[in-house]
């Protein structure tokens, strides 16, 4: 339980002011007082991108009210759109733009000018019943459910594994709403009477020392900090989640006298990825390593990217029999774009190593035959195959050929055909996307020119226009 008698400070990111625990349970209480009724199995879903005041606040009035907690992989669309069609989540609760649900931090600015009103008494549990969702690459979901009496277990554990000294701060970079940070981030400290420091807070964007004793980053943030000489302050350990730190990192960490942490995770780890990546950041120059792992029938498929200057090539039969039954694909990067959590999906992975999501090399052209028409006027057809490159992610559980990809992939080439391969474009205009184009369909593309400038262009399905629109050519060219 969380108790109004606690001198223990929480200075969150999103918060204009440093909030005592009193000041916390009054957020509890107006959040709470506007949730719905609650019901047998009911879920509050979040979305949070920023504001660590009120992700906190809205979480202890959930389990408060009644409620489980629905916390999905991150605040992209992409993560929350499934769980909100889950028929137990009865509300949104959110820091975005989203125009549907409870916008939190506006429902706590209204109060902030007035906090005479009772805050709840001793009961407002400090952990309750979780839900946590992943997306999987064909937009179904993934999850996990966490009893309230597990979890207290292991926020215990984790306030063990942390070691926080009395009255120590820690700094958590990670994003409010990180599944695998949410207990050494948050409820952790809270329930250790630590102070948490957000990311906006002295030193998370490098500029002067460490303010405080723990630091809790991605393990890519962390090996940047190992290499690097910046001022370390009054840090003393760091702690990651979702992965573990490589033996190189942790020795040179170690070297600069700072103690590795650890925390068991809400979710297990993959030891056959936590093998490879290590083996990759143990071995030559490697500054970061990802792998992504495709399950199939028969042997399971390993894809693993690395940034560094150079690449052993004789790694990949040694790194292959690290996972036995597994492939091994060796690729070589200039760099791996994560997001604030340090994290890299395994579609996004893929799809920057050129393959799909079931590791397979997908189609990449189409070809075109020339079919009759009118006089000034050259027609193409093509079928769009199910691997086309241009469905992933768009969208997992309806692909569509987007509008940029149908200019890109169905009408320039076409006007390559019609006009010659020396054609400059340079605008698209009075462009009409009408019917959706989706995996296995054949379409037609006409192409004709009301004047040498000017190019017209419609795309049909069976008869059907799906799209239209003009090109504007750099210069005059004849009729296709």
């Amino acid at each position: 339980m969380l108790r109004a008698d606690r001198a223990n400070a929480l200075v969150l990111a999103g918060g204009p002011r440093e909030l005592r625990c009193l000041g916390l349970l009054r957020d509890v209480a107006r959040i709470a007082a506007v949730l719905p009724a609650p019901r047998s199995g009911s879920h509050i879903a979040f979305a949070f991108d920023h504001d660590r005041r009120a992700f906190l606040a809205a979480l202890l009035a959930t389990w408060h009210r009644g409620h489980a907690v629905a916390l999905p992989s991150s605040a992209r669309l992409r993560a929350v759109g499934p769980v909100l069609a889950q028929p137990e989540v009865l509300l949104l609760a959110h820091d975005t733009g989203a125009g549907t649900g409870l916008h939190v931090p506006s429902l706590l600015a209204a109060d902030d000018e007035d906090r005479d009103g009772d805050a709840p008494g001793d009961d407002v549990a400090l952990v309750g019943p979780l839900t946590l969702h992943w997306p999987r690459p064909d937009g179904s979901l993934r999850t996990r459910h966490v009893t309230a009496a597990d979890l207290r277990a292991r926020l215990h554990r984790c306030i063990d594994e942390l070691r926080l000294p009395a009255g120590a701060a820690l700094q958590n970079v990670f994003g409010p709403a990180f599944p695998p940070a949410l207990l050494p981030g948050l409820l952790a400290p809270l329930g250790a009477g630590a102070t948490v420091l957000g990311d906006d807070e002295p030193r998370a964007a490098g500029s002067g020392p460490f303010a405080a004793h723990t630091l809790l980053a991605p393990a890519s943030r962390l090996r940047d900090l190992a290499r690097g000489e910046v001022e370390l302050g009054a840090l003393r350990q760091v702690v990651t989640v979702a992965t573990e730190l490589d033996a190189t990192t942790v020795a040179r960490l170690r070297e600069r006298r700072i103690a590795v942490g650890t925390t068991t995770p809400l979710e297990a780890l993959d030891p056959r990825r936590t093998a490879l990546e290590h083996a990759l950041l143990d071995t030559g120059d490697a500054r970061d390593a990802a792998v992504a792992i495709v399950d199939g029938p028969g042997q399971a498929r390993a894809f693993a990217a690395v940034v560094a200057k150079t690449v052993d090539a004789a790694a990949g039969p040694r790194l292959s029999a690290l996972v036995p039954g597994t492939s091994f694909e060796l690729f070589a990067l200039p760099e791996l774009v994560r997001d604030r959590d340090g994290q890299i999906d395994d579609e996004t992975l893929l799809l920057r190593l050129g393959r799909a999501a079931d590791g397979s090399v997908p189609c990449r052209s189409l070809q075109f035959e020339t079919v009759g028409g009118p006089a000034g006027t050259a027609r193409f057809r093509t079928r769009v195959p199910h691997d086309f490159f241009a469905f992933a992610g768009h969208f997992p559980t309806y692909p569509v050929l987007s509008g940029a990809a149908q200019l890109h992939e169905l009408v320039l080439p076409c006007l390559r055909l019609a006009l010659g391969d020396g054609i400059v474009t340079t605008a698209f205009h009075d462009l009409k996307f009408l019917s959706r184009i989706g995996p296995g369909d054949t379409v037609e593309i006409a192409v004709s020119s009301p004047n040498g400038a000017v190019v017209d262009f419609e795309i049909l399905r069976d008869g059907v226009r799906c799209s239209s629109g003009r090109v504007t050519l750099l210069e005059e060219v004849p009729a296709p």
